[in-house]
């Protein structure tokens, strides 16, 4: 909940400072907003966690200890944030090739595929690191299902949303951005980049979860390993896609990035890990993509066959959401419960 309310009150500061300084200094607005959002998240969360400034730590607080003890990991840190940013800005070095249009495409469903991945596997995570941080070995032991319980939550919550922006991408992008001088035919290649972002999207959250239990073990070198492998299988499928598929080819090379990113992230804990998850991991995604594409189908025949109408798509999303959990709760009605259990409490879901 503190989580929520850090979030909250950012997005309201940033809110605020636009709408009462935009007619005075513009876009800076903006950056101002989020600065002042962010030094309010600070002093939240300290008082949240009740930790002040003490004076005789900061003291006897020696820089040059600190260096000599963290160098090595602090300077692989360092590296893998600056390829994780690389990674960011490889596209870039393309869009000189790229056709008219295709940047505001990009743009468009990038921003919408990202959405989930920034709110859902930063909440997961988040949650899962702090209780990860406390005891790592606990997370692998017989009696203890924390870490596949995280899988489970993440592709209970990240499939049906690839259900949704794979087969209604044309509807998503339409109702988030057709207006003004957004034209259908930018809808359409907004909504094809988008089903190729939902792929990767899918591989990139299950990785999330590796990459906190790779910071948690501090194996940093794995990560440094990943994130260059990434940066490198980024750059050789953007060289090679580009040229046949133009912009389409930058959201496909992105997937199989992230894909990469899941495989290597799996070889390297499978020693910890094992293979039952991944095999347990595989059966409960083929069981949930089954389900979502059974209560797609059901609502499309449903409102386009028997009443032979058509409903806003909002209510028609609500309603395949509502049909999705409804039938994997008959499959496993603990699922409400563990979800509500894995955010509240501090211990294990069993």
């Amino acid at each position: 909940m503190s989580l929520l309310w850090q979030a909250i009150i950012q997005n309201i500061i940033v809110v605020l400072i636009v709408v009462i300084a935009n007619h005075f200094i513009s876009i800076i607005s903006i950056a101002i907003g989020y600065l002042l959002g962010t030094i309010l998240q600070f002093f939240y969360f300290q008082y949240k966690v009740k930790v002040f400034p003490n004076i005789l730590i900061l003291k006897n607080f020696s820089l040059q200890t600190w260096l000599k003890k963290s160098s090595n990991s602090l300077l692989i840190i360092i590296i893998i944030e600056f390829f994780s940013q690389l990674f960011i800005i490889t596209d870039r070095f393309f869009y000189p090739y790229i056709e008219d249009g295709g940047l505001s495409a990009l743009n468009y469903a990038q921003n919408i595929a990202l959405l989930p991945i920034t709110i859902i596997s930063l909440s997961v995570n988040t949650i899962l690191f702090s209780k990860v941080s406390n005891n790592l070995n606990s997370i692998f032991s017989e009696n203890d299902f924390l870490f596949m319980n995280s899988i489970r939550l993440s592709i209970f919550l990240f499939i049906p949303i690839f259900i949704i922006f794979t087969f209604w991408s044309q509807e998503v992008i339409s109702i988030v951005y057709e207006r003004g001088k957004f034209a259908h035919s930018d809808s359409l290649a907004s909504a094809r980049l988008l089903i190729y972002f939902s792929f990767g999207m899918l591989f990139y959250s299950l990785y999330a979860i590796l990459n906190k239990i790779l910071y948690s073990a501090r194996f940093y070198k794995f990560l440094l390993i990943i994130t260059f492998v990434g940066i490198i299988t980024k750059i050789l499928f953007n060289y090679i896609l580009v040229a046949y598929f133009n912009y389409n080819g930058l959201a496909i090379s992105t997937s199989v990035s992230y894909f990469t990113f899941f495989i290597l992230g799996y070889f390297m804990l499978k020693s910890i890990l094992g293979l039952r998850w991944l095999i347990r991991t595989f059966k409960e995604t083929f069981v949930l993509m089954f389900n979502a594409i059974l209560s797609y189908l059901i609502i499309e025949d449903f409102f386009y066959i028997i009443l032979n109408i058509k409903i806003f798509f909002i209510a028609k999303v609500f309603l395949f959401l509502l049909l999705f959990v409804f039938n994997h709760t008959l499959l496993n009605p603990n699922v409400v419960k563990n979800i509500v259990y894995y955010f509240k409490t501090p211990t294990t879901i069993k």
